[in-house]
């Protein structure tokens, strides 16, 4: 390899990267430092003891010699994305918050269209999960942010904002505090929003404070949908939290032997019982050793097949012999005991369904899907992930939820997050609408329609048979797909779990 003696030897390409990195390098430590006007930054960082307390049963579940709990114990994240801007001026009559997934960092811009190859994405190799260095710009990536410019759900994070800043050190004096949580709260901010708004609430996991308001408000919100007929959709980085599709199908079993009940006393056919759709969406996980655990929490809903990689180890792992011959020092009958890979013994005690199973019993259709956007060399069709760090749950044109949370026990009990909740049948119908029309390039109206049971009913067929028909137009690389839905395939394996 050229050893490079000057920038002069880098390309222009190269030069534009490194001088980029060094200007953000620079102001950050400028900044940092107190040397630029009017800005302060601050850090902050999870605490073990507050940790430990706050994830109590979840983090008690997990090994405590694993590297998994160990982590989550120690290496807490501050991993919140709020926005909050002109809360105090002119009476907050301006203010306005925004509740996300964005990282604020230049490596995750991208538009609703996510093209093949945008130069307007960054060709940095910032993070593990982007790199794809056959290509001049970053992956297409996907998120959510949630805009808030009145009501009282400002004060929530205002004070939110106060209390991170007022405990975390300052650059300069480590226990610093301000005047933010002493000023008076702005006239404005104190106004109810006008009738008919909608209701928005503010959640969190904090450890600090013991909050795990945002693990209730799914679990609450999920036990809700599996009483009615319609759907829920998924849209997350992580689909990796077990415990939320264990108590899923328990709620919803509960619920279809009370529907079951009430037939056979109204002296009704049971084949009218309604069915609840499921729609996941989900990029393969970023790291092999994440694999396990998404395995898991897919398996609990039957669609552990889309882990084709560890179902394959799993199956030759359950067939090997119970003891192999060992090289040195053998034992008195020259074998050893083979011990089976944990994360193995574990998938084989889950309880896994069928789809007959799934909705004869449960009332339950599920799929999974990852997503894809396409491009043409002028000869053939390519294909590349979109990388999915959205956060994002809907249910039933009804009710949903934005935030930096993902569905994995990290968020929902160890990291510091916050997301926004509302129950806003516009603004959800809309959502839906939306995105499930620009996900499926609004091939055979997979839309959903008006929402309701029949027309969800008709948008889940569409799915299913548009992503049998992408997976096949990729197959050949001849054809572009329709939108960007694809079945979620993985055939990567790993014994090591990390949640």
């Amino acid at each position: 390899m050229k050893k490079l003696g000057s920038t002069t030897d880098l390309t222009a390409a190269q030069r534009n990267i490194n001088a980029r990195r060094d200007y953000c390098n620079a102001w950050y430590w400028a900044a940092f430092e107190g040397l630029l006007k009017g800005i302060e930054i601050r850090t902050r960082a999870g605490k073990t003891d507050a940790v430990k307390n706050n994830a109590d049963l979840e983090i008690r579940n997990l090994d405590r010699f694993s590297a998994e709990r160990k982590g989550m114990e120690r290496a807490a994240t501050h991993h919140q994305k709020p926005i909050l801007i002109d809360f105090n001026y002119d009476q907050g009559s301006k203010a306005v918050g925004y509740v996300m997934g964005l990282n604020s960092v230049t490596d995750y811009w991208d538009t609703a269209e996510h093209i093949y190859e945008n130069p307007r994405r960054e060709a940095e190799q910032a993070h593990s999960y982007m790199p794809d260095l056959a290509h001049s710009s970053m992956k297409p990536l996907r998120d959510y942010a949630c805009r808030i410019d009145r009501g009282r759900a400002l004060l929530d994070l205002y004070q939110n904002f106060v209390n991170g800043w007022e405990s975390a050190g300052s650059n300069r004096q480590a226990k610093a505090r301000s005047e933010l949580g002493s000023r008076p709260i702005p006239e404005h901010c104190l106004k109810r929003a006008p009738a008919g708004s909608p209701h928005v609430q503010i959640v969190r996991t904090q450890p600090e404070d013991k909050d795990k308001t945002i693990q209730e408000l799914y679990f609450n919100a999920s036990d809700l949908a599996t009483r009615a007929a319609g759907y829920l959709y998924v849209e997350n980085q992580y689909f990796q939290w077990e415990e939320w599709a264990k108590r899923l199908l328990r709620v919803r079993k509960q619920s279809m032997q009370q529907w079951n009940a009430s037939c056979a006393a109204a002296g009704l056919k049971l084949e009218s019982m309604p069915v609840m759709h499921v729609f996941i969406v989900m990029p393969v996980p970023e790291k092999t050793e994440m694999i396990p655990r998404t395995y898991d929490t897919l398996a609990r809903l039957g669609q552990q097949a889309h882990m084709d990689g560890q179902v394959t180890l799993i199956e030759k792992e359950n067939v090997r012999p119970a003891a192999v011959q060992i090289a040195r020092n053998p034992g008195p009958s020259g074998h050893m005991k083979r011990r089976m890979p944990e994360v193995v013994q574990y998938a084989n005690q889950i309880e896994k369904q069928d789809a007959i199973r799934l909705e004869s019993e449960f009332g339950v259709k599920v799929c999974t899907a990852m997503l894809n956007a396409c491009g043409s060399n002028g000869k053939s069709f390519e294909y590349r992930e979109i990388y999915i760090h959205s956060k994002l749950l809907l249910i039933d044109d009804t009710f949903f939820t934005i935030g930096s949370a993902n569905m994995n026990v990290r968020s929902m009990a160890v990291d510091s997050e916050i997301n926004v909740a509302t129950v806003d049948p516009v603004t959800a119908t809309d959502l839906r609408k939306q995105i499930w029309g620009q996900l499926s390039g609004n091939w055979g109206k997979c839309d959903g329609g008006n929402g309701s049971s029949k027309e969800i009913e008709k948008a889940f067929d569409h799915w299913e048979k548009l992503m049998e028909k992408n997976a096949k137009a990729k197959d050949k690389n001849m054809k572009a797909v329709s939108g960007f839905l694809l079945p979620l395939a993985d055939n990567r394996s790993s014994t090591t779990r990390l949640g």
